[in-house]
């Protein structure tokens, strides 16, 4: 009988499950202005999502996976960047013709050990290339869906990426469904 009880829970939180992901796919419009606008979004089958958000810098088509209630993906919303970054006293430098420079902010964090390999801790041994992304956290409630974004710049020396950048999770907007 235990066992026949823990069925019917398992199957009846299957389907809402089900249910609940079958109200996640639409036409979904922002409560207010932001950088953030329209987003439209669509089953592509298990826990994958095709996204489509309207910007103020354009519109964007992502690929994202639910996990508890809440979508997450991430796309490039920018063109790549060439120049000389290097990182001088925690700060990202941008290289300027005649040997002059100006500062991106403060480093995030390396990759694999980059830090202490000094591969990018001069002018001379800078990374050439900066790719922007920006990443989106969709949360679904009762009432919605509410919106986050946080920003990434990753830094390239010949294809491998040595340092980062990155914003904290800020709120975008909040959503209503039609």
């Amino acid at each position: 009988m235990k066992k026949l009880i823990a069925l019917v829970c398992i199957m009846v939180l299957g389907i809402a499950g089900i249910a609940a992901q079958d109200n996640i796919s639409g036409d979904w419009t922002p409560d207010g202005a932001s950088w953030l606008g329209d987003i439209k979004i669509k089953s592509m089958g298990g826990d994958e999502y095709k996204i489509r958000l309207s910007t103020s810098d354009g519109v964007f088509t992502t690929t994202g996976k639910l996990y508890n209630g809440t979508i997450y993906a991430d796309f490039e919303d920018e063109a790549p960047e060439y120049g000389e970054f290097w990182v001088e006293n925690g700060d990202i430098r941008v290289g300027r013709g005649g040997g002059g420079y100006s500062s991106n902010g403060a480093v995030s964090g390396w990759h694999g050990g980059s830090q202490s390999k000094h591969r990018s801790l001069s002018r001379y041994g800078c990374a050439t290339v900066e790719k922007s992304r920006c990443y989106i956290k969709l949360e679904f409630t009762q009432k919605g869906m509410n919106a986050y974004i946080k920003f990434r710049g990753d830094y390239y020396k010949k294809g491998m990426a040595i340092f980062y950048q990155e914003s904290n999770w800020g709120p975008a907007n909040t959503y209503t469904q039609w």
